[in-house]
């Protein structure tokens, strides 16, 4: 973690004040604000990304941690920014500064230059090419 100092904000589910005080921090945490404290929550990484799975008001509801500091820490330019991108490709480091709102166009780009998108391009070239083999035509007799 970095040296800065820690901020803590509270967040918003559905643009509404959830039944417990969620907060998250500008370094990335996730936590629990009870008598002026903050109680702060770890867990694993569920699909590659830090998310929190509560009730609401007797739904379901998983709270994605990077989209949380982002909406908390960062403004958004305008309407068109949709998307975050973590700028270093690494989905569990979810710090402010690793964080930026992107449009679709720049999601897709920063997406596509990802150390898995491009190794995966590499695995389909190899594969297609190690089977791309002409078949031998047959001889009408």
């Amino acid at each position: 973690m970095s040296n800065k100092k820690e901020i803590w904000k509270s967040i918003t589910i559905d643009g509404k004040k959830p039944t417990v005080p969620y907060v998250v921090s500008n370094q990335g945490r996730f936590g629990v604000m009870t008598n002026g404290k903050v109680e702060v929550r770890s867990f694993k990484p569920t699909a590659g990304n830090y998310r929190y799975n509560t009730r609401q008001k007797g739904k379901n509801k998983a709270i994605f941690i990077y989209k949380e500091v982002a909406k908390a820490f960062l403004s958004k330019p305008s309407s068109k920014y949709k998307f975050i991108i973590h700028k270093d490709h690494n989905y569990l480091n979810d710090q402010v500064s690793n964080l930026k709102w992107a449009t679709q166009e720049e999601h897709r780009a920063h997406t596509s230059q990802s150390p898995n998108s491009i190794l995966a391009r590499q695995k389909k070239a190899i594969i297609k090419s190690t089977h791309s083999r002409k078949k031998k035509k047959k001889t009408v007799a």
